[in-house]
């Protein structure tokens, strides 16, 4: 009996020693978080700096996430996320939370052009740019980031360009200046729907050439010598030049000028609507065209001395074209020839040689023997 009840005291010392022991065991720690994060543009360095965790789940307010300890993410666009890192150890679960903002990128635009006659070409260089929206200054537009733009009349033009991304543009503008051309100098262009009118000028001297390779010199005749023989009206024809290559001229005296330099190379005394001019007729304008080449170099047969029966093919360079009118129809002096050599030409004077003949006999009858300088400047506003 005393040896039984002695085995039941034993088994209790024992569970209660047990159960002491299990008492003084220390308890497992919960985990800790700390965010801390470095922004550089849209990239983001994260670290966790954690006690007693084994797992990591990264939620970066943006609809991604990670499960690094450390992790680096990159952000679409500016704004304001909401970054959440939940770790886990053998203590339980333990999250932190912070707001960081991810300002726009900016985007830094630098512009350039290129003329070349009426072609540009445009260049931009943008960093961080997604689209590009130019701005022609003549009502046209491009969205491409390096454009070629053909403008069709001269002009300063200002050219603007704005380069995006997603969160942020730069604007930038320049003047580009087109200077023109040959042609619209002597048409106006296509600003001038109804073409630009000539007149020749009463205040320049006619010279008179012969048409060797050199073009010596006669003489000069004085300026307004029309008008001092009775024809001034002849300096009121008007002689008008198209952008879409017609032409037209309003004749005021009869073409009074071609018979008056005929006389005078001819040795005739000139009386205005005389018998020792030659026989006047009416010239009657008609619709015509023209074309003018600024490039193209003037060959023509003609008499280039006082041998009236000789000719030879003449070719002169180093001027500024040639223009020649079609269907009949001259500018200046009715002609033989019909091909003008362009001496000269800008926005206000033009230039040009006529070919016309003082040979009146003979197998080269007609054919070109001297060139008259004339000056021609546009129609004053009325």
């Amino acid at each position: 009996m005393k040896k039984a009840f002695f085995s039941i005291m034993s088994m209790a010392l024992i569970a209660t020693l047990g159960l002491f022991v299990t008492s003084c065991e220390d308890p497992v720690p919960a985990p800790t978080v700390d965010i801390s994060y470095i922004v550089d543009g849209y990239d983001v360095d994260f670290t966790a700096t954690v006690t007693d965790a084994s797992t990591f789940a990264w939620t970066f307010g943006d609809g991604l996430a990670s499960t690094e300890q450390n992790p680096s993410h990159t952000y679409a666009g500016a704004g304001t996320y909401t970054v959440t890192c939940t770790v886990t150890g053998e203590g339980g679960t333990e999250s932190a939370t912070v707001d960081i903002t991810i300002d726009a990128a900016p985007v830094t635009l630098v512009i350039e052009a290129s003329v070349d006659g009426y072609d540009v070409t445009f260049t931009a260089t943008a960093e961080g740019a997604e689209s590009f929206a130019w701005d022609f200054g003549d009502s046209e537009t491009s969205s491409e980031q390096n454009p070629v733009h053909t403008y069709v009349q001269s002009g300063t033009y200002t050219v603007s360009c704005t380069a995006s991304s997603a969160d942020a543009s730069d604007t930038q503008s320049t003047d580009v200046t087109i200077e023109p051309s040959p042609s619209e100098m002597l048409t106006g262009g296509p600003a001038m729907a109804d073409g630009k009118t000539w007149v020749m000028d009463p205040l320049s001297q006619i010279g008179i050439f012969h048409t060797d390779e050199d073009m010596t010199l006669q003489e000069y005749l004085p300026a307004g010598i029309i008008g001092l023989l009775g024809a001034p009206e002849e300096y009121e024809d008007e002689f008008t030049f198209k952008h879409d290559g017609t032409y037209s001229h309003d004749v005021k005296n009869d073409s009074v000028i071609a018979n008056t330099i005929f006389a005078m190379l001819n040795g005739l005394e000139f009386k205005a609507l005389g018998d020792d001019a030659v026989v006047l007729a009416p010239f009657t304008p008609v619709a015509a065209t023209f074309t003018f080449d600024p490039e193209l170099d003037m060959t023509l047969e003609v008499v280039p001395d006082e041998d009236v029966e000789e000719s030879v093919e003449t070719t002169w360079t180093g001027h500024n074209g040639v223009l020649e009118i079609l269907d009949g129809e001259f500018a200046g002096v009715l002609d033989g020839t019909r091909k003008y050599l362009v001496y000269e030409i800008s926005a206000d004077k033009m230039v040009l040689g006529i070919f016309i003949s003082a040979v009146t006999e003979g197998s080269k009858l007609g054919m070109p023997s001297h060139i008259l300088e004339i000056t021609f400047v546009p129609k004053a506003s009325e």
